[in-house]
Order: C-alpha cells, then structure tokens, then sequence
C-alpha cells in the first residue's frame, strides 16, 4: 500500500526462518583481525619489530573508523548506500593482505596502504562535499592519535583526496 511495500500473507511468512544477531563486540572484532593482520605481517621475512608492532594500532584503528563511519554516516532517503556492515571492515584487511610477502614494507607504507584501504572501503560510497570532508578529517584524525609514535611516518603519509571530475566538464 505505502513507498512500495506490498502485503506478505502468513501462510507465506511461514516457510522461512527470522534469524536474529547481534552486533558483534569490539574485542570480539579486535581478536579476530588482530589475529588475521598478525599472521598475515608474520609472513614477511623482512619484517622489523616496527612493523609487527603496527598489528595492535593498526587494527584498533580500523575498528574505530568502522565504527565512527557507523555512527556519523547513516543512511537516509538520500543516501540509502550508506549502509555500512562487518564485510567493509574485512574488505579493509583483506585489501591490506593482498601484498605480497615478498616486498619490503617500512611502517609509512603500511600505514600509507590502511589509510588508502580505508578510503578504498568506506570513502568511495559518499555523494557530497561535506561527507568526503567529514571522512578527510575521521582518517587524518585517526592516523594522527593511532599512530603517534610514527610520526615522521604519518607526515608522509598524508590523506590525499583529489577531484577526479571537474563540476564544469
């Protein structure tokens, strides 16, 4: 009757099943990544001790922009995509592990490699302006207080956000 819905009959109703979840917990998330980025970072021959400390950091960071996107991104009539799930904070790591063990990583580019996952991830589905600024601004405040011990290493790895298409073409 109302925005497209249209009446769903009992006798219908009972040939499936309603499942319900809940959200998972943020330590559940953390073990489960942290144990996935751990593995993934002990593969790396060359790997240095400042490397394999990015695993804690790099992970609690992650859960926070998940969750930060979950909070301030919501979706509306306008903005239905903006349905943010568990699958996004996965594609993340798994953008991330896509590297080969065989190349030599120092700690800018990996952080240079979340920070362009995250965008990758959560970033290409914003329509306006103020959102993809809003999202600058979640990441480089992210990477600034996650990463503070790194610092010379987050100054390379600046966010970059570059208009593809000009508004007058």
């Amino acid at each position: 009757p109302g925005g497209g819905r249209n009446h769903v009959s009992a006798r219908f109703y009972r040939h499936f099943n309603v499942i319900g979840c809940t959200q998972m917990q943020h330590e559940s998330m953390d073990l489960i990544f942290a144990t996935i980025f751990h593995n993934f970072l002990a593969k790396f021959t060359l790997a240095s001790e400042d490397l394999q400390g990015l695993c804690e950091p790099l992970v609690a960071a992650s859960i926070d922009v998940y969750t930060t996107m979950l909070r301030d991104m919501r979706p509306t009539p306008a903005k239905s995509h903006y349905q943010f799930n568990l699958r996004d904070l996965s594609n993340v790591f798994q953008g991330i592990c896509m590297v080969s063990p065989r190349a030599r990583l120092n700690v800018g580019q990996v952080i240079r490699l979340w920070q362009h996952e995250c965008t990758r991830v959560f970033s290409d589905r914003l329509v306006n302006e103020t959102d993809n600024q809003n999202w600058v601004d979640i990441l480089t405040n992210r990477t600034k207080s996650t990463f503070k011990e790194y610092d010379a290493e987050v100054k390379e790895a600046s966010v970059i956000k570059k208009k593809v298409v000009d508004k007058e073409s």
